[in-house]
């Protein structure tokens, strides 16, 4: 029995269609706020400021009206 590397099967299917953004875009969406976040931390993307574990001034509601994304 192989094992499957679903990573890679991706990125072959994103080279084979030119459909970069469209699977970013599919991952995304299907990634929790928190594993988004973490992936913007670890590949140094963004950098929050230190702030008291309360303060979550910086963080920006993806539901809300004044957000900066568009899709």
């Amino acid at each position: 029995m192989s094992i499957i590397d679903f990573r890679s099967q991706a990125l072959e299917i994103a080279d084979d269609l030119d459909a970069h953004q469209h699977m970013l875009l599919c991952c995304l969406k299907y990634m929790s706020q928190d594993d988004v976040e973490d992936m913007l931390k670890i590949n140094d993307y963004i950098t929050p400021p230190e702030l008291d574990e309360e303060d979550d001034s910086w963080y920006t509601d993806p539901m809300s009206k004044a957000s900066y994304h568009h899709y």
